[in-house]
């Protein structure tokens, strides 16, 4: 696993434990930052599969991570059988889906509250799990944990590739056990109540939920960790993950033993043997001493014996076994693909030194001041595309609006996305801000020319000329999760920031809104307030308690910041406009200079 953000300073580091991992045999990588997979594309062959960071949750996002060479992509938890079923029959990518564990309350790699209340990012591994925490209301964004146990048959008629447990930070005996459990119901074994009570019983919140799975979301799908019920010791044995068919030709005074394993590894070796004055060595006698595979992966599936009449001393047949098992051990451990060092050269700072660019983004129609045209871009949602509203503003501000999109779009919800996007574009929109892999293309082949949004989690050099470059976006936001020192290292052009508003910290797709159609807050139990909003389909957002400012900072290293509004008045967002226009007289209370000035974790 290599699924981490990386900045610039890291990145030699990063290439430098890949080529660790793939000499030392490994069979892929898994990683999130597009900019180091870019970098791995210049240096091995080795297989990339795209990590759960990367918010895959529809099938452009999918086919996405195809075109650019990715053999695999790991589908965000978040998806209903019917979602996993529609991707996985109609790409060419495997997919692999979580089957077991925690269940995080935000789309995976779009969760940034523990980064921006405490400095600990998601994203880099470091999460605090404040989703844990009771909220004012209780337990508001503590989750279950997830249990497709009864589901394996029906994700292997699907198409599903592979099969995820999470359970990374768990001990031995939690791990084994799930495991055994999935491998035998992978092998078939029947479906059985009382197993999947054990594993509740050795590690879960309140039991388990199948609720995205199963299109069924509500209060049923939360929960808390209890103590365990039970203390459940594993054996500490090889779990027989790989099966042996055996075959042994006897002619003349040779017998020559061929055995293969189910995924793919062979082995021959020949010994002498002898017309049998007594008892022959046959099939039952060869089974006998090859089942003798002790802690080891392997069983014995399948003898054939070709030839008959001839003995072979059980001390020959059990060398003839060790021989096998090390000879197959040895092929585990062969290094199948190739590394080409490449170094990687941090940029030359390219540092812009006029005035940052004005954007503005509004998440209400209403609260558009009338000083906005001091912005040379505004950004509209674009599921109000069709109203009165969004026309208006068009008509008096033209070629100044764009539209944004939500973060999260599902194939069930494409045709009423792209009605939107169409009604924008013949309205006479001509730019459009993607948060999401799998809004790119789609948005391209419309016409669009596309921005990356923060949520693409651009992070370095190489990932902003992957979007910049290759994919042709024609500018980036770059995290909010780097301090300014990290942004300055990148070189690019077209990179900007967000500097003011309520930071985005969590995409749900479970509503915790008592109204849906109403902003509300959710009360943190140190009295911090955090604001709830809807996107499409009742797609929550949650928005950080206190709001960025930085309107009395140096910010021309940036060619354009982003002004984030939320739920501010017509007068403030006036205010916030002239701040960063003119400057800023004084700097308003309970505000927050974000990660910018961290050290980060």
């Amino acid at each position: 696993v290599l699924n981490t953000l990386v900045t610039d300073r890291e990145m030699q580091a990063a290439l430098d434990l890949a080529k660790v991992f793939i000499m030392c045999g490994a069979d892929a990588l898994i990683v999130q930052d597009l900019g180091l997979a870019a970098m791995l594309r210049k240096c091995t062959n080795i297989p990339l599969h795209a990590s759960t960071q990367l918010t895959v949750h529809n099938l452009d996002g999918a086919d996405f991570m195809h075109e650019i060479g990715f053999s695999r992509v790991v589908l965000s938890r978040e998806l209903s059988a019917e979602d996993i079923a529609y991707i996985t029959q109609r790409t060419d990518i495997e997919t692999e889906v979580f089957v077991h564990g925690a269940l995080c309350m935000s789309y995976s790699g779009q969760c940034m509250l523990s980064s921006v209340i405490g400095g600990r990012s998601g994203n880099r591994g470091c999460c605090a799990q404040p989703c844990r925490l009771p909220y004012e209301g209780g337990y508001r964004l503590s989750l279950k944990d997830q249990c497709l146990l009864k589901y394996v048959s029906q994700l292997s008629e699907i198409g599903v590739a592979s099969l995820k447990i999470e359970g990374r930070m768990k001990g031995p005996d939690y791990v084994g056990a799930v495991c055994r459990a999935y491998a035998d119901a992978k092998r078939g074994k029947p479906y059985e109540e009382a197993q999947e009570d054990l594993l509740a019983d050795i590690f879960s919140r309140g039991g388990f939920t199948d609720g995205y799975f199963t299109n069924k979301l509500g209060d049923s799908m939360f929960g808390v960790r209890s103590e365990n019920k039970k203390r459940y010791t594993f054996t500490k044995r090889e779990y027989k993950r790989f099966q042996i068919q055996l075959k042994v030709e006897f002619q003349d005074s040779f017998a020559t033993f061929t055995a293969n394993t189910d995924d793919g590894l062979s082995f021959v070796e020949e010994c002498k043997c002898e017309p049998a004055k007594r008892i022959p060595t046959d099939a039952e006698q060869l089974r006998a001493v090859f089942s003798r595979l002790g802690n080891t992966v392997y069983s014995l599936q399948e003898v054939l014996v070709v030839g008959e009449g001839y003995f072979i001393p059980v001390s020959m047949l059990n060398q003839i076994r060790r021989n096998m098992v090390n000879i197959f051990t040895q092929m585990r451990m062969l290094t199948k693909y190739t590394y080409k060092d490449e170094m990687y050269k941090i940029p030359k700072q390219t540092i812009n030194r006029n005035k940052p660019m004005l954007q503005a983004q509004f998440l209400q129609l209403h609260a558009i001041p009338a000083n906005v045209d001091l912005c040379s871009r505004i950004w509209l949602p674009v599921m109000e595309s069709g109203t009165k509203a969004f026309i208006k503003i068009y008509e008096k501000y033209k070629d100044k609006c764009g539209i944004f999109l939500p973060p999260i779009v599902h194939d069930s919800d494409h045709a009423a996305f792209r009605h939107a996007l169409l009604r924008a574009r013949d309205i006479g929109i001509q730019h459009v801000l993607c948060g999401n892999i799998g809004q790119i293309n789609h948005c391209a082949a419309l016409g669009f020319a596309v921005c990356g949004d923060s949520g693409l989690n651009v992070f370095n050099t190489a990932s902003a000329h992957f979007f910049t470059d290759e994919q042709r976006l024609k500018e980036i936001t770059l995290s909010f999760e780097l301090n300014l020192a990290q942004m300055q290292d990148i070189s690019c052009r077209d990179c900007g920031i967000i500097a003011y508003g309520r930071l985005p910290v969590m995409v749900t797709r479970n509503c915790i809104k008592k109204q849906c159609h109403r902003q509300e807050g959710l009360k943190d139990r140190k009295g911090r307030n955090f604001l709830l909003s809807c996107d499409y389909n009742c797609t929550n957002r949650i928005w950080n308690c206190e709001k960025l400012y930085m309107a009395d900072k140096d910010l021309s290293a940036f060619p354009f910041v982003r002004l984030l509004f939320t739920d501010e008045s017509v007068q403030e967002a006036e205010k916030i406009i002239n701040d960063y226009h003119w400057g800023a007289e004084t700097v308003p209370d309970g505000i927050t200079r974000g990660l910018y000035y961290r050290k980060l974790l």
